[in-house]
């Protein structure tokens, strides 16, 4: 693996794993120290709560689909990105394309509802809540990512979700109008399972 290889691998790690990091913080404590607020024994004041992700109307069921993730993103769809190398599953379980280019990961047991509490931490630069083929969504980048990267995180229940992750597809698109196209076929994937 050339080191081109192993940096496109690790941004498509760092930007899906992201979900998950600092999940035993309390993020209200960390709001209110990221805004200069000490520490009290008691507050008179209820705490405010993050803006809670939309409820899945019509859940998709990933379980089926994790024994051949892979599949669910059309070789059309990466064809037209030039990209032609079958996906792999990395040691992770991110199916990647492209040594990195392009990644696909199913969280099994983590809806939008994490995305969303790590908004409340800071740790996105962008953050756009939206819909994918009528699913809750939310189009981002990381702090500090590279700026042709984007993640687009799509809620297939209120317990589940996916992500798509694009660097740099091929120089000319945006990372994130790729990102959502790619997500929009998965999701008509998982509604045809």
């Amino acid at each position: 693996m050339s080191w081109r290889s192993s940096i496109n691998a690790t941004l498509a790690a760092v930007a899906c794993l992201g979900l998950v990091a600092g999940c035993g913080e309390d993020p209200a404590q960390n709001a209110d120290q990221e805004a200069g607020a000490q520490p009290s024994a008691t507050s008179e004041a209820p705490m405010q709560q993050p803006q809670q992700a939309p409820k899945v109307d019509r859940p998709l069921d990933i379980a089926k689909a994790a024994q051949d993730k892979c599949s669910l993103v059309p070789e059309e769809a990466l064809t037209e990105l030039g990209i032609t190398d079958a996906g792999t599953e990395n040691d992770f379980g991110i199916c990647m394309w492209d040594t990195g280019t392009v990644s696909l990961t199913l969280h099994e047991d983590q809806g939008l509802d994490v995305v969303y509490q790590r908004r409340a931490e800071g740790k996105f630069d962008k953050f756009e809540p939206s819909e994918i083929a009528g699913y809750p969504s939310v189009t981002t980048t990381p702090q500090k990512s590279p700026a042709a990267a984007c993640s687009v995180f799509v809620g297939a229940s209120d317990t589940t979700s996916f992500t798509i992750a694009v660097t740099n597809p091929d120089g000319q698109e945006d990372p994130c109008d790729v990102a959502e196209d790619l997500s929009e076929a998965v999701v008509e994937k998982l509604a045809d399972r």
